[in-house]
């Protein structure tokens, strides 16, 4: 991300539809562990939880109830706008490169991060290494090498997903996957026919960096992320079949 983008998000995410809506569903699945939510292992020590690619912090605030949240990001600049929030334990490395010991962690979430990691077989990797085994991992990113454009430049994306993809990452990982689905699937057909007007008009030339994510007027926040909450309802139960982003949960498996 651009250094200048780190304001506009620390302004948008707690009220943006697609900031909001994502959120929920990444918490959602979360939640589907058994106990999680308690904040407390069985033995009533604290639960711990790693935010890799934290941002400006407010999936933090929100990771609170699943356990104490510890906030790991590459910039500086996001872990400054972290401690406005008021985050406590922050760690600036980068998502493939962990300083933490093997079983740190009860829980990890990456929010829009895997599309950024160039390694991204050895992020997961190490996102599966820090859990204790029976944690779970949920990520996020984004969908359809089809759909790239000037906002994927603009965010220094390196690739864009199918579900395969994913389930296969995290199986070589080592990881049980529990749920693979797209998702920001109703809005799906106008983007694509977006996309796919631009790349008529561009040819083969790369697309020009710009940012989709912007404020949007209230009633049609409200309404877009009433859509996704109704497909958070979906996915919790099945799966969607198409859509512009990917939700995953996994779980390591327990030691035997």
């Amino acid at each position: 991300m651009e250094e200048q983008d780190y304001q506009t998000t620390y302004e948008l995410e707690d009220h943006n539809w697609w900031f909001v809506g994502m959120r929920r569903m990444s918490l959602a699945l979360l939640g589907r562990t058994s106990g999680l939510a308690a904040g407390r292992a069985a033995d009533g020590a604290e639960r711990r939880v790693l935010d890799v690619g934290c941002g400006t912090g407010i999936m933090l605030e929100h990771l609170e109830p699943y356990g104490s949240p510890t906030g790991l990001d590459l910039s500086a600049t996001a872990l400054e706008f972290c401690e406005k929030r008021g985050a406590m334990r922050l760690v600036q490395a980068k998502g493939e490169q962990l300083p933490f010991a093997d079983a740190s962690f009860d829980a990890v979430t990456a929010f829009a991060v895997l599309e950024h990691i160039d390694a991204d077989a050895e992020a997961i990797a190490e996102w599966c290494r820090v859990l204790k085994p029976g944690g779970t991992l949920v990520l996020l990113t984004s969908a359809y090498q089809l759909l790239w454009s000037g906002h994927d430049v603009s965010n220094h994306h390196i690739r864009r997903y199918r579900t395969r993809d994913v389930a296969l990452l995290l199986r070589i990982a080592g990881l049980d996957v529990q749920k693979v689905s797209y998702n920001n699937t109703f809005l799906f057909p106008p983007i694509l026919a977006v996309r796919m007007v631009e790349r008529l008009k561009r040819g083969s030339s790369e697309p020009e960096a710009h940012k989709d994510t912007a404020e949007v007027p209230g009633p049609i926040n409200r309404l877009l992320a009433k859509l996704l909450d109704a497909e958070t309802a979906i996915i919790q139960r099945g799966k969607l079949p198409f859509g512009v982003s990917i939700i995953a949960h996994a779980v390591k498996p327990p030691v035997t």
